[in-house]
């Protein structure tokens, strides 16, 4: 295959994929594409931090994504191991029971009113129903705001359930680093720069 042709056929293999989507079942992710496969990364750092949150280490992580871009001699910085984030509603049976819900109602409710990306669930006793939490919505706060409604009355959601944060099970693969969670920092060398110019400008 001539090189020149190898774009067109990977957009085509994409938008094939991408046109089947409607085909996978309810509630599946993706499919994702990744872009950077095949990336060479010649430096690559680790962020350490158990005694933060998720949340925190990737904000951490996309600071230090920030800086090291405006270096002259990087590529691209690629984070991994970052892992999808998503928010957990615990509620009662009885909190259903008086609010005369099913989980399924209150999954509804709850996907009308938020922007979905990540996944969440809504608990029920020892069951666990699917439904979609926002990529817009950065804290808990933010999704306890939001209004929900039940019944012909807008409710706040966290007067209906306990918000928790947390992450998508099986989402991500992980980044391990003597046994620990860690993300990764790639760093790649732009076109005809000098690597060894960029690890004095990493380390500077």
């Amino acid at each position: 295959t001539p090189v020149a042709d190898i774009p067109g056929i990977w957009y085509r293999i994409r938008k094939n994929v991408a046109d089947s989507r409607h085909l996978l079942p309810a509630g599946i992710s993706g499919p994702h594409f990744d872009d950077e496969f095949g990336e060479v990364f010649g430096l690559i750092y680790v962020l350490h931090a158990p005694e933060y949150t998720e949340k925190e280490k990737r904000h951490v992580a996309e600071l230090i994504r920030n800086e090291l871009l405006s270096l002259r001699e990087t590529g691209k910085v690629a984070l991994i191991g970052v892992q999808a984030l998503a928010y957990y509603l615990n509620v009662t049976a009885g909190e259903l029971h008086q609010r005369n819900l099913t989980p399924a109602q209150l999954a509804a409710a709850v996907r009308d009113q938020i922007d979905a990306r990540n996944y969440g669930a809504v608990a029920l006793s020892s069951s666990e129903l699917p439904v979609r939490a926002s990529g817009t919505v950065t804290r808990s706060p933010d999704i306890s705001d939001v209004i929900v409604p039940v019944n012909g009355v807008g409710t706040r959601l966290d007067q209906i359930a306990r918000i928790e944060e947390g992450v998508v099970p099986g989402g991500s693969p992980k980044y391990l680093f003597n046994g620990e969670e860690v993300i990764g920092i790639g760093i790649s060398l732009a076109e005809g720069h000098d690597i060894i110019a960029l690890g004095d400008q990493v380390t500077a």
